[in-house]
């Protein structure tokens, strides 16, 4: 299912196709995931704090009972709301691009799309403890041309999907090498 939303998103050449797509690290949805779960072990902790009695006592009023359901339902769109733009912010490398997809809200996202024969250099950037020893880090994909090229942040394995990027790129100079000396 998510490989076809993808092909739908990206819109394939003819001839193309997807060799990986590359998530986030999962590790990095820890700080996400603390900020939504603070909620529910804030209230764990006031019950076990002050009593279940004192807390259903004030459970009872109809006002706050209101309260609470709008709170929790805020708790919950807050929750999908940072899985769906942390799950969907992917890079997604073909035998001819690669395509990041820098997933801004629900309803934005941008597309940014290097060119294999374009890309120029990669880089990886490692930073802290927390990156160094589970692994992940910064890639930077440098193009030819204007733009910038694409930085990949919080990815698994950085320095292998580096390679893999500079392997695809050999594999799509090979190929197109081989169709030129076919046409002559």
């Amino acid at each position: 299912m998510f490989q076809n939303y993808i092909k739908k998103l990206v819109s394939l050449d003819e001839g193309e196709e997807i060799r990986y797509i590359v998530h986030h690290h999962k590790i990095t949805f820890i700080k996400t995931a603390l900020k939504i779960l603070l909620f529910p072990i804030l209230l764990i902790l006031s019950i076990i704090f002050f009593g279940f009695s004192i807390i259903e006592s004030i459970l009872n009023s109809s006002i706050v009972s209101i309260i609470s359901l709008i709170i929790f339902i805020m708790w919950g769109t807050y929750s999908i709301y940072y899985w769906y733009i942390w799950y969907f912010d992917v890079l997604v490398l073909t035998n001819k691009k690669a395509i990041m997809i820098d997933q801004k809200s629900i309803f934005e996202k941008k597309l940014k799309t290097a060119s294999l024969t374009r890309i120029q250099d990669v880089t990886t950037d490692f930073k802290g403890i927390a990156e160094n020893l589970f692994n992940y880090g910064t890639l930077l994909v440098q193009t030819a041309g204007e733009e910038t090229g694409l930085k990949l942040i919080d990815i698994p394995h950085p320095q292998e999907i580096g390679r893999l990027i500079l392997n695809l790129k050999d594999n799509e100079a090979e190929e197109k090498e081989d169709n030129s000396l076919k046409k002559e």
